[in-house]
């Protein structure tokens, strides 16, 4: 069952490849069009990316005897490690959404019309002054 769940993660990680690869050329491409905000969209889909492969990398250790590696690094409190991976993780994962909701948001502009507006019509000359009905004798 391990197994199964590391092949998961693995599918996990493929799909969050897919997306992010793609938007930081997509948003490199649109930074000629939109300007800063692509910018802070490209910025975000890099730090996702960042934290999609520290998030690999922690789950690779683990699965091959990380507590072993982290005990040889001089880190004895295993508690601590998870917490400031936890938070490091949380951290990056909120700046990277951050820039990518401010990328969305600066690049709203106000919309153009879509012809450009017309001149209002000449002056036109008055019309002539009409005449009163005409009335007509009873009978």
């Amino acid at each position: 069952m391990a197994s199964l769940s590391f092949l998961l993660s693995i599918l996990n990680w493929l799909l969050t490849l897919g997306v992010l690869i793609p938007g930081l050329v997509l948003t490199a491409r649109a930074r000629r069009t939109t300007g800063p905000a692509a910018a802070k969209a490209m910025v975000g889909c890099a730090v996702l990316l960042v934290n999609l492969l520290l998030a690999a990398g922690w789950s690779l250790v683990w699965r091959t005897g990380g507590s072993s590696f982290l005990r040889g690094t001089g880190i004895q409190d295993l508690p601590l490690a998870f917490g400031l991976y936890g938070l490091l993780h949380t951290i990056l994962y909120c700046v990277g959404i951050g820039y990518l909701i401010a990328g969305v948001v600066g690049s709203s502009r106000a919309a153009t019309p879509p012809y450009p507006p017309q001149q209002p019509y000449p002056p036109q000359q008055p019309y002539p002054p009409q005449q009163p009905y005409p009335t007509y004798p009873a009978g």
